[in-house]
């Protein structure tokens, strides 16, 4: 599947599988300099690109198992449909560990992946 995406920074990374085998691929932190993230608290990260999902699909975007075994770091997940695609895409990301934890340039913070969403017509049983 082909999908359009655009860069809005020079330093953005492009989204990308980490092996052959992975079912997601991995979004990168597009930011100048490190940023805290208190424990209890989100913040929301970008990743400098805006990515056109097509019509009937969404992006679906989920914590990365290491980054909440190693930090209990985790991300409020997400689904962008086709409507939704028109501004860089953000990450909320939520420390529910015990220490500040640190988001690098260029950190992968999430992963993502596209599927379809079909039209539902609700039938009361």
């Amino acid at each position: 599947m082909k999908v359009k995406i655009k860069r809005l920074y020079d330093s953005a990374k492009l989204p990308q599988y980490p092996n052959e085998q992975a079912g997601a691929m991995d979004l990168f932190a597009c930011i100048n300099r490190p940023e805290k993230v208190y424990p209890g608290q989100v913040q929301l990260i970008g990743t400098g690109v805006v990515i056109e999902v097509p019509f009937g699909y969404g992006l679906v975007v989920t914590s990365r198992t290491g980054l909440y075994l190693k930090h209990k770091v985790s991300v409020v997940s997400t689904v962008v449909d086709n409507g939704n695609c028109h501004t860089e895409l953000k990450v909320l990301v939520l420390n529910e560990g015990e220490d500040p934890f640190y988001v690098n340039p260029e950190a992968k913070i999430a992963q993502c992946h596209i599927v379809p969403l079909p039209d539902i017509e609700w039938v009361e049983a």
